[in-house]
């Protein structure tokens, strides 16, 4: 499995501005509707034919009906969306209510041994600072298959532009007057 750090989507429905990505996507379903009458049948269908679409009281088909009580009728719809996405990630800034407390101290120290990339020594050896738990750092998602037929994953991270944890800004309160640092 290799690992991607960057890709771009090749497609007419994807342009790259310098500013947003915009993407076009058509999301396609079906709409059902019930309706009393006769399902139509197309000619030959005797002989191994296809059934044609539902059809309405009084409508004339091309072949024979086949009554039934309540008959569905499938309407295909599509709706077309536009998605636009800022390639600049702004500052994000994070306010802590209780940041003394086990939750927020933690998260703080986590994201400071990572930025300054704080290591110590244990019984097996050198341990560093990463963001192994971290979904959006540490995960990966699959592209598809390359022409040898082997997955392409990128990380998590490199499918939509977003702050990275280092680049965070905390601030926060405590009810405790103890110095967060101590």
């Amino acid at each position: 499995m290799e690992a991607a750090a960057q890709f771009f989507v090749e497609s007419p429905d994807v342009v790259y501005g310098p500013e947003a990505i915009e993407a076009q996507y058509e999301y396609r379903t079906t709409r059902v509707s019930r309706e009393g009458g006769v399902l139509k049948v197309d000619q030959g269908a005797e002989e191994g034919g296809v059934l044609g679409r539902a059809g309405r009281l009084g409508e004339k088909g091309t072949g024979p009906g086949i009554h039934c009580a309540a008959c569905l009728q499938v309407h295909p719809t599509s709706t077309r969306f536009t998605f636009r996405t800022a390639r600049q990630v702004p500052r994000l800034g994070v306010m802590l209510v209780g940041w003394g407390g086990n939750n927020g101290s933690t998260l703080t120290a986590a994201v400071l041994a990572n930025r300054l990339r704080l290591s110590w020594p244990t019984r097996s050896g050198r341990k560093e600072a990463n963001y192994y738990g971290s979904l959006t750092q540490a995960g990966t998602v699959s592209l598809g298959l390359d022409a040898e037929g082997q997955e392409v994953f990128v990380p998590f991270s490199a499918v939509l532009p977003m702050v990275a944890p280092n680049d965070l800004v905390f601030d926060g309160w405590d009810i405790s007057s103890l110095n967060l640092a101590e």
